[in-house]
């Protein structure tokens, strides 16, 4: 590597360094001024110090964000092929906690992702040259511009390690971009100027800010608290209707959990926090107190609350025997306490194949009948290999029943799905139909000259005359002078005062709104009802009754072929 980098590296650009300094500025805001501002400590700071930061730092952040979102689709695969490779010897490589995957803040995904990278970082600190390889192919994909870039040098200043840094678009900040490439560069065996040791420091200094070691907390409920909740619950509220309430919305839980697929009493099953109903309710009273100070609450507000918070408990459960396993999977029994005082009864490495094959072989030793014949002896073995061919089959059938069952699962959905793009494209259909009314209607407002129609006025009002046209809006002397000339349409002024009957545009055969005089909620209200009955529409704005008479017609023609 590096067979393209400059010589004399002296010579600086003054429009590249304007240049990068202002990227950085409207990238990371202050980010320049807290550099400097940490250069300026770093010689301030301890010889040893400076001569030999600690790259903590630098390695968390690299952990934290190596995945970018074209690695994310990709990541359980290449996940699989690392495990595949070191799992047996991850317990034998650093175990250095870089990142808090029970911090409250990782979803499944992003767990099990941070997770793996910490242990790919591990696995090369512990001298692994196969995930060393590993992490070295994952940035030629996924980071390829930058390693282009990167591979032109043989050694990197701090000056070209910013330069290197900058991110490509909005969301990354230079912290992220400068620790990607000192950790790249360490693995292609780049060397790094000592100038570069205040950002490894720097590194470290920013690195606090992920995923600190204080889980989030609220308010902690004292004995009192609860009691009193209790107390509450129990005597001021009729627990037979609590109950009946409760049935509701699990009732509708449950039917909400079947739509995704998932058994109704799921959220009862990853529920581990559960100690009762009526305590459940009782704490759910205590996060309402604490949330909504003051304010009255009934039945259906601690039921309801009550249920939301047993969901999110079932969440907060699920998301703890992730992070649990997970390090109990790579790390065994030292990954918890639980074993201290709560000795497995089975113990890793304690099967042993040889002794069990001996055993076997022992127990199929069997003397010999002077009765049983020679072809009685070859029946036997017929048998025994009939017997396994059809415990053989049997598993072939159940995993084929399995196959098919999920086939048809993915069948429903894809039924589901097809049927929820339908009505996308019914939306999809109804919005460009709304919008070409629109367009048409901005078209006329601009309009300087109207087209002239071979028809006369006297042949256009006519013609539309005895369709069913509903108007909806417009001031009154103006729809009295159209109303006299149009005795059969209909003419709606929606800001009456009392409900307004949307249902007589069900029938229409076009229906146009004067936007001048129409309130936006009672507009959508009618709009709501065309747009379901799918009923053409337009829009009127000249108050001009001739003008009037030739846009309506010209549009009817146009969409409905009147004439």
């Amino acid at each position: 590597m590096g067979e393209n980098v400059s010589s004399n590296r002296s010579i600086i650009n003054p429009q590249e360094v304007f240049s990068l300094i202002e990227g950085m500025m409207n990238n990371g805001g202050d980010f320049v001024n807290n550099l400097i501002d940490f250069e300026a400590k770093y010689s301030c700071l301890p010889e040893e110090r400076r001569l030999s930061p600690d790259h903590y730092g630098c390695e968390k952040i690299f952990a934290d964000t190596f995945v970018n979102e074209e690695m994310r689709v990709d990541f359980v695969l290449i996940a699989k092929d690392f495990y595949a490779h070191e799992f047996a010897k991850l317990p034998e490589y650093e175990d250095v906690e870089y990142l808090n995957i029970e911090s409250g803040e990782d979803w499944p995904e992003r767990m099990f992702n941070r997770f793996t990278m910490n242990m790919m970082v591990n696995a090369i600190a512990g001298g692994s040259e196969y995930t060393k390889a590993l992490i070295k192919t994952l940035y030629k994909t996924y980071y390829k511009k930058e390693y282009k870039m990167l591979k032109r040098f043989n050694s990197l200043s701090s000056r070209e390690v910013v330069s290197l840094a900058r991110p490509e678009d909005g969301y990354e900040s230079y912290f992220v971009g400068i620790a990607r490439v000192l950790y790249a560069a360490k693995l292609f065996e780049i060397l790094i100027d000592p100038d570069c040791n205040y950002l490894f420091l720097f590194l470290n200094d920013y690195s606090n800010n992920i995923d600190p070691f204080d889980n989030y907390s609220f308010d902690g409920i004292g004995d009192n608290d609860y009691e009193d909740c209790l107390k509450e619950v129990n005597e001021k509220f009729d627990n037979k209707r609590l109950y009946s309430l409760d049935m509701k919305v699990s009732k509708f839980f449950g039917n909400a959990l079947k739509l995704t697929g998932y058994a109704p009493q799921f959220i009862d099953c990853c529920d581990t926090m559960e100690i009762g109903i009526t305590e459940r309710w009782a704490l759910a009273l205590f996060v309402f107190k604490k949330t909504y100070p003051g304010k009255l609450y009934s039945e259906e507000d601690i039921v309801l609350y009550g249920a939301i918070l047993h969901a999110i408990r079932a969440l907060a459960s699920n998301s703890d025997w992730w992070a649990y396993t997970l390090k109990l999977l790579v790390y065994g029994e030292e990954a918890t306490d639980y074993y201290d005082q709560n000795p497995p009864k089975y113990t890793p490495g304690e099967v042993n194949l040889q002794e069990n094959s001996q055993t076997i072989k022992e127990s199929a030793k069997v003397l010999p009948d002077d009765n049983l014949s020679q072809s009685d002896s070859g029946h036997n073995a017929d048998e025994d290999y009939l017997m396994q061919e059809l415990d053989r089959l049997r598993r072939k059938i159940h995993k084929l029943e399995a196959d098919n069952k999920e086939l048809r699962e993915n069948l429903s959905k894809n039924k589901y799905l097809e049927e929820e793009v339908r009505r996308s494209q019914s939306r999809f259909e109804e919005a460009n139909k709304e919008l070409a009314s629109l367009k048409s209607y901005v078209y006329s407002l601009t309009e300087s000259d109207a087209p002239v129609e071979d028809e006369s006025v006297a042949t256009m009002r006519e013609a539309i005359s005895s369709l069913r046209i509903v108007i909806i809006g417009g001031h009154p002397n103006w729809v009295a002078k159209l109303k006299a000339q149009f005795p059969k349409w209909s003419f709606i002024n929606p800001d009456t005062s009392g409900s307004v009957d949307t249902s007589v545009v069900i029938s229409a055969d076009y229906v146009f709104f004067f936007t001048d005089i129409i309130s936006h909620s009672k507009y959508y209200q009618f709009f709501n009802v065309i747009r379901e009955n799918k009923i053409n529409f337009g829009y009127i704005h000249e108050v001009n009754i001739e003008k009037n008479i030739r846009n309506i017609y010209r549009e009817l023609q146009d969409n409905i072929l009147v004439g």
